[in-house]
């Protein structure tokens, strides 16, 4: 076989590659860069889609949400209806920035797990009845006892919980990392590490 033959029969050979790779680019499901796709072992239950547009309409209920909690809060409650108080406008506010910040530190620090379920909304049902049983016991117990509500230490004490809360477990989930994960794991991964130090260490103290 000359050179020239060779040759020839490279470049037809590139000149196949090319189109084959072309034509599995073609077929292949098309995903939006923003799109994000977890391991295996942190599939979505598929409740809400993981897409941008789902994922960017949570967020952006979330903030509302928040906003409108926060405003009830900082100004002390509204006068309109008996139930605007301070302290459900810092309720509302810390269960939107709760569920917000579970998304963004995932997607901050660990990627590869992070999908619209990140956000916790899709927490199982008993999640939801807890939520409710929480509000409705608030706004009996203020309908026919507002006087327990009054109470500013109290007040001022849960909200500094919450806030400690708050930031110690996002503090924890930054500091894991890659080792934090939402749902149970039955196995252990080899990529997996114990952690142990940093937000971690502090368990010894009750060791």
């Amino acid at each position: 076989m000359d050179s020239e033959t060779s040759e020839r029969i490279e470049e037809t050979l590139k000149q196949r590659v090319e189109e084959i790779e072309k034509s599995q680019a073609q077929s292949a499901p098309q995903q939006h860069p923003l799109l994000t796709i977890p391991v295996a072992t942190q599939a979505p239950h598929g409740n809400i889609p993981n897409t941008p547009l789902a994922s960017s309409t949570v967020a952006f209920l979330l903030g509302g949400l928040f906003f409108l909690g926060f405003v009830t809060f900082a100004l002390g409650g509204f006068t309109t209806y008996w139930w605007t108080t301070a302290q459900l406008g810092f309720f509302v506010a810390a269960w939107a920035g709760f569920h917000w910040g579970e998304f963004a530190v995932t997607a901050g620090w660990n990627l590869e797990k992070c999908s619209v379920d990140s956000y916790l909304l899709d927490n199982g049902a008993m999640y939801h009845v807890a939520n409710g049983a929480a509000l409705t016991e608030y706004l009996i117990s203020l309908y026919f006892w507002p006087h327990l509500k009054t109470n500013r230490y109290v007040t001022a004490t849960g909200i500094a919980l919450v806030m400690f809360g708050q930031l110690l477990r996002s503090a924890a989930m930054i500091h894991a990392s890659t080792n934090f994960s939402h749902a149970v794991a039955y196995s252990k991964r080899k990529t997996h590490t114990l952690v142990t130090d940093g937000v971690y260490a502090g368990r010894k103290v009750f060791d």
